[in-house]
């Protein structure tokens, strides 16, 4: 039998990420990636892994999911350990006007995405749209090297969503408890300093267990 190779270990899993299969290869051998291969393509067979956010993963990111929970501590330092650095310094109001000021303005094209649930008996329905509310959540923790913004909280946005868009989501939300939508659309700072979000997409998210649950009931 033809020892696995890095590079057929990243073919099987379209994933581009080639020097750290082989690194994954090099750590558990070619018998345990095998293994952790064919795991992966029989899951890919039965629907596939979910995120917590609900979208499917990738075959490489099934297996790298796998990978994290079948390697004894010391092979998980190896593979997934990052150099620490040191936090840079604060940036502090000062620097951050300075910034303001100084650097160049340059083109984009904006887009913000909110995931959560609006709580139903708030939502304001309007002749051709819906409103309502949400709050984002203070990150748990950002790439090294970024330096904590002064005063950080959450942003409260005002969600601005078509009707017939929010027809086809409300009854998801309503259905099941623990569905939550995600949200892409273009930001808007209203003139009283209203962060207002015009939604442009809208997908409803059901945990897995719950799509689950709706299947073996059918």
């Amino acid at each position: 039998m033809p020892t696995l190779t890095g590079a057929q270990l990243a073919h099987a899993l379209q994933e581009p990420q080639r020097a750290f299969l082989t690194q994954v290869l090099r750590t558990l051998g070619p018998e345990r990636c095998d293994a952790l291969l064919t795991a992966t393509l029989l899951c890919e067979a039965q629907g596939g892994m979910r995120t917590t956010a609900g979208t499917r993963r990738t075959p490489g990111g099934v297996c790298l999911s796998l990978v994290r929970h079948h390697v004894t501590p010391a092979e998980h330092t190896q593979l997934f350990a990052r150099t620490r650095q040191r936090p840079g310094p604060p940036l502090t109001t000062a620097a951050l006007q300075a910034l303001v000021r100084t650097v160049l303005l340059g083109d984009a094209t904006v887009t913000v995405t909110l995931t959560g649930r609006p709580a139903l008996h708030t939502i304001r329905l309007q002749e051709t749209y819906a409103l309502f509310r949400l709050c984002g959540k203070t990150p748990a923790s950002l790439p090294t090297g970024l330096p904590p913004v002064p005063g950080q909280t959450p942003i409260p946005w005002l969600v601005v969503i078509a009707l017939q868009q929010w027809t086809k989501v409300q009854a998801r939300l309503t259905a099941q408890a623990d569905a939550q939508l995600l949200i892409v659309g273009h930001p808007v700072l209203a003139s009283d300093g209203t962060c207002v979000l015009l939604a442009q997409q809208c997908t409803p998210l059901v945990p897995q267990r719950a799509l689950q649950a709706a299947q073996g009931g059918a």
